[in-house]
């Protein structure tokens, strides 16, 4: 665990300079909301449940995902793009007879999320007016 969060932080510096460094306005309030509401909600959801709910990895993910998008607006809607996208995934499996054995990684449905509000930030961000 130690050692993810050690490769995620150095890929956060990376992802801060290759976004911001080359002579673009950093917007540290935007990028401090971002990182509040994505890998903040994922880590008390790790903390209170203690791994039941959602894994180490998955707020570990978040910090990264939240400095590329940058933005509160754009991290919330990363956030319930990704529970929508796993909802849609996970609710046909949970309404079979036999139901969800195992847990199902989230990983993956939080970059979709990503992906998606990524290639949509300027629509997302009209919405909201910013």
């Amino acid at each position: 665990m130690a050692v993810a969060a050690v490769i995620s932080l150095m890929h956060l510096g990376v992802d801060v300079f290759m976004i911001y460094g080359l002579g673009g306005e950093v917007d540290w309030l935007s990028i401090a909301g971002a990182l509040m509401i994505l890998p903040g909600f994922y880590y008390l959801m790790y903390r209170i449940s203690k791994e039941k709910w959602v894994g180490g990895g998955d707020w570990i993910l978040c910090l990264s995902l939240a400095i590329m998008l940058g933005n509160f607006w754009l991290a919330m809607f990363a956030l319930f793009a990704a529970n929508i996208i796993g909802s849609v995934f996970s609710l046909p499996l949970l309404m079979k007879k036999k139901g969800i054995k195992k847990a199902v990684p989230f990983g993956p449905f939080l970059i979709l999320g990503f992906l998606v509000v990524f290639f949509l930030q300027a629509q997302i961000l009209s919405l909201v007016a910013i």
